[in-house]
């Protein structure tokens, strides 16, 4: 119930915090996301890793996108919804980022993993093999 109630909170704070941040999403990027996801560390509190992640969430068409890069079947369904779903994930590092706290240390691997799956699939499918 407490972890629930720190996330709606943080979920709250970082909404209005990085409705008016615009992340330019291009390959560049994209790829600079990619590097800071894994550069991440567990009770570091990183805003602007939080706004980056919150601007590629909230960018539906640039979600779809990537989604679409991913195989068909099972890894493109999570992708595009559920728990396990890129824009849940990017949310919920996000959240992680902003509250650097011990509590959320367990999710922030998994989360990690998950998105860079994603952002992988998409930065190195054939449509940008030249471009990167």
């Amino acid at each position: 119930m407490r972890k629930a109630i720190i996330f709606t909170v943080s979920a709250i704070l970082v909404s209005a915090l990085c409705s008016a941040n615009a992340f330019v999403v291009n390959l560049n990027n994209i790829a600079k996301l990619n590097q800071a996801i894994d550069q991440y560390k567990c009770q570091q509190i990183n805003w602007h890793l939080t706004e980056q992640l919150d601007a590629l969430a909230q960018n539906q068409g640039t979600v779809s996108k990537i989604c679409k890069k991913m195989p068909k079947g099972i890894v493109q369904t999570n992708c595009e919804s559920g728990p396990y779903s890129l824009r849940n994930e990017l949310v919920g590092l996000g959240n992680i980022a902003v509250l650097g706290s011990p509590a959320t240390c367990n999710m922030v691997q998994e989360d990690q993993q998950e998105i860079n799956l994603y952002l992988n699939f998409y930065l190195y499918s054939k449509d940008h093999a030249q471009t990167t």
